[in-house]
């Protein structure tokens, strides 16, 4: 397992480790077959559980944990559409738990439909004066089962903006991806 982990590039102390080691036995019994491992920008490791629609989100810092949470929450109370499901956290564990969305992947994706869905979010989160921060295909995914491309990634997230640049980041990571 500690290849596996060392693999992610992320430097962890001794204490995150023991901790993500922790959770790796909690949730699957130290079963290496059963999830893969990925890091999101080395503050996070993302355990993507191959046998169930969700994914677990371990926070290296307590703080940024407690920040990721608090926007999840300020989103699930404002805003219904276009974003992951939040489905549980851990604060021991600073672990949090969301939908499984098939992420983006070069260009084999349906622009179209990727633009509808996430203007019409756009459109709702600027009414309501959020602003995502990073929204480039990287924090988007598919969900199979709301056919539609949902928003994650939640470290940026600002409430009470007037201004953004949301769109003009969606789609300047299109046209990089895409050429277009």
């Amino acid at each position: 397992m500690d290849e596996m982990i060392y693999d992610l590039g992320v430097y962890m102390t001794p204490s995150q480790l023991e901790n993500l080691k922790i959770i790796i036995k909690t949730l699957f019994n130290n079963d290496l077959t059963k999830f893969e491992l990925t890091a999101s920008s080395g503050l996070s490791i993302i355990i993507v559980n191959k046998y169930c629609d969700c994914v677990h989100q371990y926070y290296l810092s307590k703080d940024l944990y407690k920040k990721v949470l608090d926007n999840v929450n300020k989103l699930n109370q404002t805003i219904n559409h276009g974003f992951v499901k939040f489905l549980s956290s851990d604060d021991k564990l600073q672990l949090i738990t969301y939908e499984k969305v098939e992420p983006i992947n070069g260009d084999n994706f349906d622009t179209t439909k990727l633009k509808n869905d996430v203007f019409k979010t756009l459109k709702t989160m600027k009414e309501l004066g959020i602003s995502h921060g990073d929204l480039v295909l990287d924090n988007i995914g598919y969900s199979k089962i709301d056919n539609q491309y949902l928003i994650y990634d939640f470290e940026t997230v600002k409430f009470d903006v007037k201004e953004s640049n949301d769109l003009y980041t969606f789609l300047k990571s299109i046209k990089f991806h895409v050429g277009f």
